[in-house]
């Protein structure tokens, strides 16, 4: 047994040993250009002894996470703790690219974009040693579960499987995105050309939030400043940038389908999940969305930790809302889905892990260089309302209105148009969430089954919408996957057409043909507001009425051991 078990254990110290090694000598040649490591300087060899000892450090501290949190041994923690660094054994290609190659070396030291080569990397094994922690801490080593992996195949990729589902909306949306450009008769154009310009700023090697302010969270403007390196930066232009980004959410948005077919599956049953996908696929405004905003991305890690909350892995749940939280607020509205699924006062772990994953994405912003990541969520809080009722009673009728010039922190809260909300207004606004909330958790019963976490999310949801002192019809987009899950038949699909329909009267319609009629916008607003209210209304009257799942209970038996 010992012999036997000797390889596994130095499996992963070997992982650490070359990840760290060329961590290091990664970072010593960018900051110093090539050099011998027996032919170095002190100072290069300072650097790369520094930034080997920086990856170590970083995979004990993931180990011991993993250890002290999921009570798990030393040696099955460090075995988990080493699966994140395989992105860093990129590194090591890229350095015999660097030394073999003059060309490339001079495009790596004389580029500004060429530090993605070592950020992507970097990324993906943060998020990765992130969600291994709280995968670990939900089901330790040793504990058993079946994959979501073959739902792929389901037994006949061409029979109601997650499988032909993704084909299908695959099929569609990628020669849509390739062969079709978004512009038509009553069309204002795409939102895509609002972020190439913003993701424009990196050609002079200005980044996000560390030297110009955004009106979002981080991890849009980030991924949209990687569409345009990949896409050539100046060279490639606005087409190249379009069709980069657009394929970047789409593999966002598949993932938010895999997620609600999986759902669904635990819900209503296999054939019916398919029908929730497929419906999914058919309709027009989650296309219409694809192509012009970026609601995909934290649709995903809504639904992701949707899903999560649905299978029992809450501490992963919690990482997901927050990683989405990076992107869009309205995925930590769900964190109250995964805080009603048990009672409150053991929920405190679950809202520390994220507490935590958030700042795992804020704190290396804010150590940089906190102006503009200050300046951004001050414009998020200041912003006066637009196309919601309370920039109507306002008397404001347009568009959210953003300053345009971003490299100075103060323009953040300087604002042309709109009228802001007065401080009291927002005080009682937010009392009045946390009103509602708390009425929900005296009314309704702790979540126990799936349906009722979907139903619950959009309530919650629906709340938050009509709460908004700034809406845009494309924020529609969250409610569509919920809706198809509540109603898995024909009704769902007509009820999800005709919140898409508003939006779509609301933009394009009211701004290419009723822009100059206030009586046109309060008509969409209070539209809007009754159908979200009919909505809430509907699931809560559901909920305290209780709906068990007749499949439920069966896909349970079968993970019992997770």
């Amino acid at each position: 047994m010992t012999s036997g078990s000797s390889p596994a254990r130095r499996a992963p110290l070997l992982v650490v040993l070359v990840a760290a090694v060329g961590a290091g000598l990664l970072l010593a040649t960018w900051l110093h250009g090539r050099s011998l490591p027996w032919e170095a300087p002190l100072g290069w060899l300072t650097t790369a002894g520094l930034g080997a000892v920086a990856t170590a450090g970083a995979y004990v501290a993931v180990t011991v996470s993993i250890s002290f949190f999921a009570r798990m041994p030393v040696t099955s923690s460090a075995a988990a703790a080493a699966r994140p660094l395989f992105p860093l054994l990129l590194f090591w290609p890229l350095l015999l690219a660097i030394y073999l190659s003059d060309d490339f070396n001079h495009r790596v030291a004389n580029t500004i974009s060429s530090g993605w080569l070592w950020g992507i990397p970097v990324a993906a094994a943060v998020f990765w040693a992130v969600l291994a922690i709280t995968a670990r801490v939900d089901r330790p080593a040793g504990s058993t579960g079946t994959s979501w992996l073959h739902n792929l195949r389901g037994g006949d990729l061409f029979h109601n499987s997650l499988g032909m589902a993704v084909v299908q909306f695959l099929a569609l949306r990628l020669t849509l995105l390739l062969l079709i450009t978004p512009w038509g008769l009553f069309e204002r154009g795409s939102d895509f050309g609002a972020f190439e310009q913003r993701a424009r700023l990196g050609d002079g090697g200005l980044l996000p939030f560390l030297d110009y302010w955004l009106e979002y969270p981080p991890l849009f403007p980030w991924l949209a400043a990687l569409a345009r390196t990949l896409a050539g930066g100046e060279a490639g232009g606005f087409e190249r940038f379009d069709i980069t980004l657009g394929l970047m959410l789409l593999v966002f948005e598949t993932g938010a389908l895999v997620f609600t077919y999986l759902i669904a599956e635990r819900i209503h049953g296999r054939d019916t999940a398919y029908r929730v996908a497929t419906f999914y696929t058919l309709l027009f405004f989650p296309l219409h969305i694809a192509r012009r905003s970026f609601e995909a991305l934290p649709l995903f890690f809504a639904m992701g930790g949707l899903y999560l909350v649905i299978r029992q892995r809450r501490h992963t749940a919690a990482a997901m809302f927050a990683f989405g939280f990076m992107a869009k607020v309205f995925p930590a509205v769900l964190m109250l889905v995964l805080l009603r699924s048990r009672r409150l006062r053991e929920s405190w772990r679950e809202v520390s892990t994220f507490t935590a994953a958030a700042l795992v994405i804020a704190l290396p912003l804010l150590i940089a260089g906190p102006r503009f990541l200050f300046a951004s969520y001050q414009n998020m809080l200041a912003r006066p309302p637009w196309e919601s009722l309370w920039a109507l009673i306002g008397g404001y009728y347009s568009f959210g209105w953003v300053h345009r010039v971003r490299t100075v922190p103060e323009t953040a809260t300087e604002f042309a148009q709109g009228v802001p909300l007065p401080a009291a207004a927002t005080v009682l606004l937010a009392a009045l969430l946390l009103l509602a909330y708390a009425y929900l958790f005296t009314r309704v019963p702790i979540l126990k089954s799936s349906l009722g976490m979907v139903r619950f999310a959009i309530v919650v949801l629906a709340i938050f919408a009509i709460y908004l002192k700034g809406w845009s019809p494309q924020f529609t987009f969250w409610f569509i996957p919920l809706i198809l899950l509540a109603y898995p038949t024909p009704k769902g699909f007509l009820i999800a057409t005709g919140f898409s329909l508003l939006a779509v009267i609301e933009n394009p319609a009211y701004f290419i043909w009723w822009s100059d009629s206030p009586a046109a916008l309060w008509a969409i607003v209070l539209s809007r507001t009754a159908a979200f209210l009919w909505l809430a209304v509907d699931q809560i009257r559901l909920l305290i009425r209780g709906e068990p799942s007749a499949v439920e209970p069966v896909l349970a038996e079968v993970e019992a051991g997770d």
